[in-house]
């Protein structure tokens, strides 16, 4: 090889490894940034709601369309992650004393659904045993079962909160699993959501997310690109029903720091959401 062609090579190298760097110091923004998005967020189970008893319940969009749920002294949907994927991601973000019950479909009795079920269901039962130490290290007190979002095996109003964080992408019926966070919570109660959405209708994102979509939905456990979560909360409030005469059945009575914001590096995934819905 000649001095140029070794020249050419090293000066190639350099410039893929320096733009895997540019990637990597982007992600680990990214990742910064979302954590604190999502710290804040959390903000709204204060400790002076978990020393009146409050009770949290959280599901998280798994296989099959369905979610994994959990109780805690303030009312949440959503635990923060497949268990049978090392789920369960956000409980660090949990005040002390939380009291957490998570449900998920792949905590289901396995025997009815051959060899693969049961691998997942032993697999799931694995990781809420790990959840349940780490819960304990943090003060949390938590339990799990098996159940789905739209069908919520929750008591009506007894929860004070419901948290969901990357759920509704997932749901096979978004309305019927809004109707049932609405359903556990108490009067006054707060749904903490955060959720990726549908990008702008004016910006390239929005077809590259239409294209994806199928394939999306296929590899990733019906996680769905193209799904305008905001509009359908905002659809079920009674603020914006006043104000558009929409006769939608009324949830909530509005919804408070309604935040749109954009993660580059979980692209096609991009655009994102968070707030609390109040019931």
């Amino acid at each position: 090889m000649s001095m140029s062609s070794r020249r050419s090579v090293v000066i190639a190298g350099g410039s893929t490894l320096a733009a895997w760097g540019l990637v990597f110091a982007a992600t680990s923004r990214d990742d910064v940034e979302y954590d604190a998005r999502k710290r804040r967020l959390f903000q709204a189970l204060s400790a002076d709601q978990i020393e009146g008893g409050l009770h949290v319940l959280e599901a998280i969009a798994v296989k099959d369309n369905r979610m994994q749920l959990s109780i805690t002294h303030n009312a949440r949907i959503g635990i923060g992650g497949n268990p049978t994927l090392g789920g369960f991601t956000n409980l660090e973000y949990y005040p002390r004393g939380t009291v957490l019950s998570g449900v998920d479909p792949a905590l289901e009795d396995g025997a009815a659904g051959g060899i693969v079920r049961a691998a997942q269901c032993a697999s799931a039962a694995l990781a809420v045993t790990d959840a349940a130490v780490k819960a304990a290290r943090l003060g949390i007190d938590l339990t799990a079962v098996g159940g789905r979002a739209e069908q919520l095996p929750i008591a009506t109003a007894s929860c004070d909160a419901v948290v969901s964080t990357l759920v509704f992408c997932s749901v096979q019926d978004p309305a019927q699993a809004m109707s049932e966070v609405a359903r556990v919570l108490r009067p006054g109660g707060k749904w903490l959501f955060m959720e990726h959405v549908a990008a702008p209708r004016d910006g390239p994102l929005l077809a590259s997310q239409r294209l994806l979509d199928p394939l999306q939905i296929a590899i990733a456990s019906g996680c769905h690109l193209t799904r305008h979560t905001e509009e359908l909360i905002l659809s079920r409030t009674q603020q914006q029903q006043q104000q558009q005469q929409q006769r939608a059945p009324q949830l909530f009575s509005r919804v408070e720091g309604l935040e749109r914001f954009t993660v580059g590096s979980r692209w096609p995934a991009s655009t994102q959401i968070m707030g609390v819905a109040v019931k």
